[in-house]
């Protein structure tokens, strides 16, 4: 999609998910994204809105913040330069689950779920390379949940960490 991005330094900023890359899948991969200067203040993704892409924070901070009905907005994380974001759009698209805005201007690296598909057809396995590190990325997020759940249930001496544990579960 563009030639602006350099796949070394690229692969470099994330290593985290590119290490078991070659330069040749790298520069695959990098041929299909977007390069997108963003601003402090600007809203990447919105809670609740349709959404099919994967963030990679080249520079700049995004803070994802979560509501519900019955309260305001809280921040759950701020992702700083090698992060990414909207694992879930990319592989699922669908209503977001979280509003991602940015913090301070920065640079990042779009990839639509519709790149994704074109990437399975003509580079199967960087796609697939790619994916499972997007799982891991998931996995992570989905076990800090449960840390916080177990945290919650401590400190509400379990009441409402039951109640969420009866609501959704526990992963495996």
């Amino acid at each position: 999609m563009t030639d602006s991005i350099d796949p070394a330094a690229f692969e470099a900023r994330f290593a985290d998910y590119l290490s078991h890359l070659g330069g040749v899948d790298v520069a695959a991969l990098a041929s299909v994204l977007e390069r997108r200067p963003v601003r402090s203040g600007d809203v990447l993704i919105s809670q609740g809105a349709p959404h099919g892409e994967l963030l990679f924070v080249d520079s700049g901070i995004l803070d994802v913040t979560v509501a519900n009905a019955s309260e305001t907005p809280h921040t759950v994380a701020s992702l700083e330069a090698g992060a990414v974001v909207g694992e879930v759009g990319v592989l699922a698209p669908g209503p977001a689950t979280a509003t991602v805005s940015c913090a301070g201007a920065g640079v990042v690296f779009a990839l639509r779920s519709s790149a994704l598909d074109a990437l399975w057809s003509q580079h199967p396995a960087v796609a697939s390379s790619l994916v499972q590190a997007l799982c891991q990325v998931m996995a992570r997020r989905i076990r800090s949940v449960e840390g916080d759940l177990d945290r919650l249930h401590d400190h509400e001496r379990g009441r409402l960490g039951d109640l969420l544990n009866r609501l959704f579960g526990r992963a495996a």
